[in-house]
């Protein structure tokens, strides 16, 4: 009885542990009420920084540039340097931007080059302006590979192009291209061609043996027209490669300055130079006002000689004693003719003086007169500068 009794409780013991695992399993597939958090995705990361930590060097190929911002740097370079604004991925032609100099083209041997690009990194690291628009190709087609024939670079006369020199709408400039690689190139996505066989979509052709076909992206360039003798690239053979990007110098202050503040020395030139140009003024009005006058006085002075002479004529080798009237005029007449005579010496003695002090306003020019004594002698100084 006991016995019986012992293996039912050891029953129901394990019934109990079988029931509450079943109830905890249940519990926990039952769907939470509240969102767990997911872990960051560092892959998610944007174009912009991609290209701040892979992009290599200022090299940069414009290979997968569309055709009509190629031809536009092939324009511009034409007509000078080419200025640009070059931030991540991103590089923008500044047509409007003139930089004085000019590219002058250096013949090379033939030579050939094939970038092949497998991954991202890899991309960011090669084309870095058109990496955004052609991950998603080179995800789909495995790689992308440029095929370059090289014959000859464009240098610029010059690599060191301070803000300060750009003309023209140059908002944003951060660099001046000073050299362009010049050739003939292809630009497709897929695996490479094999032997015997080969696929391309957009151009007529096709084989057998291949398990994925190739998609021509962009080209340029007539790689049959790439042999020349001559000191320039022929025409068919000098699209653009790859662009050599040297960072402007000087600050974007440079382009538009900013006044500089006054310095107590600046402010109180300022107040100098507005108190001389007071004193001259003054000086100015003095002449002129006293040259009026002293021209005024020639008249006062002819007015007593005339009457001077009028008293002369009446009196002239007569005996008679002058009237008191006749004797009058006399007088008057002399007072005028001195009285005249002086101001005009002084008046224009005036003018002169006032004229010269003008001119001397602001030249340092002085006058001084000092007593001096010694033991030997005792007297006056002059001393000026004119």
């Amino acid at each position: 009885m006991h016995l019986s009794m012992h293996r039912s409780l050891v029953a129901a013991s394990v019934s109990l542990s079988l029931v509450a695992a079943v109830a905890g399993t249940g519990c926990a597939t039952r769907p939470s009420s509240t969102v767990q958090p997911s872990p960051p995705d560092y892959a998610a990361a944007t174009s912009q920084e991609k290209c701040g930590v892979r992009r290599s060097g200022d090299r940069p190929l414009v290979v997968e540039w569309p055709a009509a911002d190629r031809a536009a740097l092939e324009a511009r370079a034409q007509q000078g340097l080419v200025a640009v604004r070059y931030e991540g991925c991103e590089m923008e032609v500044l047509t409007g931007c003139e930089v004085a100099g000019t590219y002058d083209f250096v013949p090379l041997s033939r030579k050939q080059e094939r970038v092949s690009i497998h991954n991202a990194d890899e991309l960011y690291a090669r084309l870095p302006v058109g990496a955004a628009a052609l991950e998603g190709k080179l995800e789909r087609s495995g790689q992308l590979v440029v095929d370059m024939t090289i014959v000859g670079r464009k240098q610029a006369d010059r690599h060191v192009v301070r803000r300060s020199e750009l003309s023209g709408r140059c908002d944003g400039a951060t660099h001046v291209l000073t050299g362009l690689t010049v050739g003939a190139f292809s630009l497709y996505a897929g695996a490479e061609i094999e032997a015997g066989a080969s696929v391309e979509v957009g151009h007529a052709g096709a084989g057998a043996g291949t398990s994925r076909a190739r998609e021509m992206l962009a080209s340029d360039g007539d790689v049959a027209q790439c042999d020349f003798t001559d000191a320039d690239a022929p025409e068919d053979c000098a699209a653009l490669l790859r662009v050599e990007a040297v960072p402007l110098t000087g600050t974007a202050a440079d382009l538009f300055p900013q006044p500089s503040t006054p310095t107590a020395a600046t402010v109180a030139d300022v107040d100098q130079r507005r108190r001389q140009a007071r004193q001259r003024a003054a000086w100015h009005g003095t002449s002129i006002v006293s040259g009026v006058l002293a021209a005024g006085s020639i008249g006062g002075m002819i007015g007593g000689a005339v009457m001077l002479a009028q008293y002369n004529d009446d009196t002239f080798g007569l005996d008679v004693v002058p009237t008191a009237e006749q004797e009058a005029k006399r007088r008057k007449g002399t007072q005028l003719l001195v009285g005249s005579s002086v101001g005009f010496l002084g008046l224009t003695a005036l003018s002169v003086g006032a004229a010269v002090a003008a001119r001397r306003v602001g030249h340092g020019r002085f006058a001084r007169i000092a007593p001096v004594a010694s033991p030997q002698f005792a007297g006056l100084s002059l001393s000026g500068r004119f």
